[in-house]
């Protein structure tokens, strides 16, 4: 199946590049910022065009941004990032090297990153319904999570949250599966395999964990 093609703020290079896909068979959704001449062609040549941002990210594998300089252009990006993203990751590590890799890592792959260095501010986002996953280290500096995570699981069961540490040890293992952990990762961690795990715990139903025997 070919990917859907959205583009936003069509122009004339927009136009005929669409106009290109659309011969070649691709389906094309277009939303227009000013210029309506472009996006009522290529709605007459085969094209849909969306009502809002909302149904061009639905309707959309890739977003070509036409005239990425323009300002007009760049509000309608901003606007439209929340509806692209695949979801917002709580990550919390006192350490800054590995908060600014799993950012970088993690909005590589289509999601938005908030760091933070401690569990105070991460408690304060969980009460506020802020995130979609949730990753983090267990020895932090105010508070040890395996004593946060009962009551993370307890306000929202429906929160993944992924426990990363240094102590690799089956007790680390077994202490975050019982308190309610969706995966634990022992550092060092693959970034690839981490990206997996997010990605699983977003796609994922939640599902209550079983202990090891």
């Amino acid at each position: 199946m070919a990917e859907r093609i959205g583009f936003i703020g069509v122009g004339l290079m927009g136009e005929g590049m669409a106009a290109s896909l659309l011969g070649a068979g691709y389906p094309v959704t277009v939303i227009a910022h000013r210029n309506r001449t472009p996006v009522t062609r290529l709605v007459s040549a085969g094209a849909e065009e969306a009502a809002d941002l909302a149904a061009l990210a639905a309707a959309s594998d890739i977003i070509h941004i036409c005239a990425p300089g323009s300002p007009q252009v760049e509000a309608v990006v901003a606007d439209l990032l929340p509806h692209l993203a695949k979801g917002t990751v709580l990550v919390a590590d006192d350490d800054s090297a590995i908060r600014t890799v799993l950012n970088q890592a993690l909005a590589r792959a289509g999601y938005i990153p908030r760091t933070i260095s401690n569990a105070s501010t991460l408690w304060r986002w969980v009460q506020q319904g802020e995130g979609d996953v949730v990753v983090t280290d267990v020895v932090m500096p105010d508070e040890n999570i395996f004593d946060l995570l009962p009551r993370i699981t307890k306000m929202r069961p429906d929160l993944p949250v992924i426990v990363m540490s240094a102590q690799n040890t089956l007790m680390t293992a077994l202490t975050a599966a019982e308190r309610g952990a969706f995966e634990y990762m022992p550092k060092p961690f693959d970034l690839n395999e981490l990206v997996a795990v997010v990605r699983r715990a977003t796609t994922e139903p939640r599902r209550k964990r079983e202990l090891p025997c």
